[in-house]
């Protein structure tokens, strides 16, 4: 079955910011890049359309959505989506020849793949970037992944865990094995509590309760 044809160019917003776009022909194009998440330039849209994009074109800001669509660019296109196709392929890895053994505690191995995580994780933050996503499914070990990318930080960081409540326990055990800096971990059943510890973990309702991020603050405060 034939691809759909089209070309993804890129040009640049009013406000400085990249946009990426492509003027589809056929019906199969539209929709590709339809349910990819690329939007429709219409005169009466909702959201405004940059001008740099033609009128009937598909757009987005979002590399991340253009770059599935690699194949299909212009040089110049490809040149800014290469990047974020190399990055794409590093959160796939299944092992990493740069993980760095310190973060283990004496007698535990990780799994390749979840060394590829942590790898993946720690080289965004020495990018710059401000969050990571571990997005293996249920059972595969991202506990102990969060674990390891936070025995990266000095011993006296303090770290805030927000999770389900059904899983504030399985928390607990998981960075008693995986920690390597003895830090002090705290389980909160009580928002009114202020326990001297290290690492806080709170489940998303009690965190509601407890008032967000100031209350959460004095939780962690060490007296």
């Amino acid at each position: 079955m034939a691809r759909p044809k089209f070309q993804i160019q890129t040009g640049q917003a009013s406000d400085g910011g990249q946009v990426f776009f492509a003027e589809a022909q056929t019906d199969r194009a539209k929709k590709a890049l339809n349910r990819a998440g690329f939007l429709h330039a219409v005169a009466d849209s909702k959201i405004p359309v940059p001008a740099c994009v033609p009128i009937h074109a598909w757009w987005t800001r979002k590399a991340e959505i253009a770059v599935h669509f690699i194949d299909f660019a212009d040089e110049t296109a490809k040149t800014a989506l290469l990047p974020i196709a190399a990055h794409m392929e590093g959160s796939r890895a299944t092992d990493s020849a740069e993980f760095d053994p310190s973060l283990v505690p004496q007698g535990k191995r990780p799994y390749g793949f979840q060394k590829a995580g942590v790898t993946f994780a720690l080289r965004r933050f020495a990018a710059g970037k401000k969050g990571v996503l571990i997005a293996d499914e249920m059972g595969l070990g991202k506990t102990p992944q969060s674990v390891l990318i936070a025995n990266s930080l000095p011993r006296d960081a303090k770290i805030l865990v927000l999770c389900p409540a059904s899983v504030v326990s399985n928390w607990g055990a998981e960075w008693a094995r995986w920690d390597t800096h003895n830090r002090r971990v705290s389980l909160v059943t009580d928002p009114h509590t202020k326990p001297n510890t290290d690492v806080l973990v709170i489940n998303y309702d009690r965190f509601a309760t407890a008032g967000g991020d100031d209350t959460t603050t004095a939780l962690m405060t060490r007296r």
